[in-house]
């Protein structure tokens, strides 16, 4: 009986330690065991296994010391499985090799600030995130921020910010309602280098803001008796809540609802004589409430 010559294949690769993006050399020696003798001819195919299970095919002959070398360049952060499987010629036996080898991602540090903490209602507050790498020579992370901002009042809002070339993103709003919000920025990576996510957290407190009455009439000098629209004007016009008239500090019929930042009363319930008409806002959960100036009226 004659054999074909035993062989065994060792597979190593280099650097040991690799991040993403970064190009691996694998290495595969193949040498005959035992009593055999030569060194072996053939080609060797490596087939690299990514974390999700996509494998990579290469095939790469032997030269004359029996190596076969591969280089590639490291896709995906994860644990890659490398076999490489001896496929001889002549008289040589085949065999194969293993190894596993991790792929790590590049760290990020994720900072969020505002421009003014606390706001006020209404006002306009940009928040910005600054996605660094933990390691300067890694470069500047590519990819985009996603803004999560919580609402005191109502669902949260989600806003997606691509990062500028310095791997800031920043978003600006002032319709931020009152009270005490939670945001996170969250980093997502993109592009070739691995950066991996980070993630950073801050409260932004807005406080309630001012409002403004205005009031104005239908007729200012009407008979008793005839009726008269009075008519507040409530600004910021997102202002909600009702508003109460009052004749020479006397109130004036019911409460009003505001809507649409006005508040309107018809009425021929004014009494005769000079009269002071104002405006009592009574505020909402994000205004304070207002009163307006006195407006002169006489009813004859």
């Amino acid at each position: 009986t004659v054999g074909l010559r035993p062989t065994s294949t060792l597979v190593s690769a280099d650097p040991a330690t690799v991040l993403v993006g970064e190009a691996i050399t694998v290495n595969a020696i193949v040498f005959t065991t035992g009593a055999a003798t030569g060194i072996p001819t053939g080609s060797v195919t490596f087939t690299v296994t990514d974390p999700a299970g996509v494998p990579t095919v290469s095939t790469v002959p032997l030269d004359n010391g029996g190596v076969a070398t591969y280089t590639a360049t490291a896709a995906a952060s994860g644990l890659h499985s490398v076999t490489a499987e001896y496929v001889p010629t002549g008289v040589f036996a085949a065999s194969s090799g293993t190894l596993s080898q991790t792929v790590s991602g590049r760290p990020t540090t994720t900072t969020l600030t505002s421009s003014r903490n606390p706001s006020t209602y209404g006002q306009s507050v940009t928040l910005t995130a600054a996605v660094r790498s933990v390691t300067a020579s890694n470069g500047v992370p590519t990819g985009s921020v996603q803004f999560v901002i919580t609402n005191p009042s109502g669902p949260a809002s989600y806003v997606t910010v691509v990062l500028n070339r310095q791997g800031t993103a920043s978003y600006t709003t002032s319709g931020l309602v009152a009270g005490t919000h939670r945001v996170t920025a969250t980093f997502v990576p993109s592009g070739t280098l691995g950066f991996e996510a980070s993630t950073a957290t801050r409260s932004q407190v807005v406080n309630r803001g001012a409002s403004t009455v205005t009031i104005a009439a239908s007729n200012t000098r009407p008979r008793r008796g005839q009726s008269v629209t009075l008519t507040a004007r409530i600004a910021p016009t997102t202002a909600t809540g009702t508003v109460q008239f009052t004749v020479n500090g006397a109130r004036l019929g019911a409460p009003v609802r505001v809507i649409g930042g006005r508040a309107t009363l018809t009425t021929s319930a004014l009494p005769a004589g000079t009269l002071a008409v104002r405006a009592v806002y009574s505020g909402d959960a994000n205004l304070f409430g207002a009163t307006s100036s006195p407006m002169g009226m006489r009813v004859r």
